[in-house]
């Protein structure tokens, strides 16, 4: 009987203060350089779109570095107090992971011992494990990316090269250890979240396409530094923030031996979820909605 906190304020924040401290941080780099009279070679690595896009990742990372701690810091009396009456993350009391028949395999015990809240923002609903796959594994898509652009790929190959390179190996990939391996989970809803942090972080220095929306760059340069063009009270980071991250609406894949359990578990609680999703006029959604 509560709502949820629309949270694309608070998340727009953070985003928007570690934009701001790593540019800073990035135009004393090159104003040290240019007062050194560094070469031309070393002064185009400190404005590169890979540089400041580490300066960015560095700042969020600090602000973020766990969906746990994130989890817990929703829930102080500071955070709380800003949304009287909403909810500002969310964990049920019985897990749909907390099945014995799930809960025994000790192969997946990441599954069983780390799990994150659900919040909203934007009008999208999703676990707070989005946003650390957004910042940490979107950050080695657009490095991965910038590789590959400055070889001379074009846009579109760069993407895919960049996100098939770290698909393949085990400690990025969905199949290895963020999924499969530790969780007999790959999600759809990680995966997307990781596709807009490339995003993100290409958005930083070059404008890109959200679905109907476009973004202008983040940052220009004015001469020899950068210049912040966004404000902290738009919705630059929300734009990003979309409905696929929701692994209700954008489901998992499972391990074969737990698919059949899982299914029967979400059939039970699809009467719960949904009154959650119906539509403008209050009207339960039909199958074909949904899809």
């Amino acid at each position: 009987g509560r709502d949820f906190a629309d949270l694309g304020p608070y998340f727009t924040r953070i985003v928007y203060d570690a934009v701001v401290g790593a540019t800073a941080e990035a135009n004393a780099a090159i104003e040290q350089a240019v007062r050194a009279g560094s070469s031309p070679s070393k002064l185009g690595e400190l404005q590169s779109a890979d540089y400041i896009a580490g300066k960015v990742w560095d700042h969020i990372f600090l602000a973020i570095p766990t969906n746990e701690l994130l989890d817990a810091t929703l829930i102080t009396e500071p955070v709380q107090s800003q949304y009287p009456g909403l909810v500002t993350m969310y964990r049920p009391i019985v897990s749909i992971y907390d099945d014995p028949l799930l809960v025994i395999d000790l192969t997946k015990a990441v599954r069983t011992f780390f799990r994150s809240g659900t919040v909203s923002a934007g009008g999208t609903v999703f676990g707070t494990d989005k946003i650390i796959h957004f910042i940490n594994i979107g950050r080695i898509y657009h490095g991965k990316y910038e590789t590959r652009i400055q070889r001379g790929l074009p846009e579109k190959e760069a993407i895919k090269s960049a996100i098939a390179s770290t698909s393949r190996n085990p400690l990025t990939s969905e199949s290895g250890v963020l999924g499969m391996w530790t969780t007999g989970i790959v999600s759809n809803g990680d995966l997307a979240a990781d596709y807009a942090g490339l995003m993100f972080y290409r958005n930083l220095t070059e404008t890109v396409h959200i679905g109907p929306r476009t973004l202008p760059p983040m940052l220009v340069r004015e001469g020899h530094y950068w210049c912040v063009q966004i404000e902290p009270d738009s919705d630059f980071f929300v734009a990003f923030i979309t409905p696929h991250w929701n692994e209700v609406l954008n489901p998992s894949k499972y391990a074969r031996y737990t698919s059949g359990r899982m299914r029967a578990l979400i059939r039970e609680r699809c009467q719960d979820a949904l009154p959650r999703y119906r539509d403008p006029r209050g009207q339960p959604r039909g199958r074909a909605q949904f899809e």
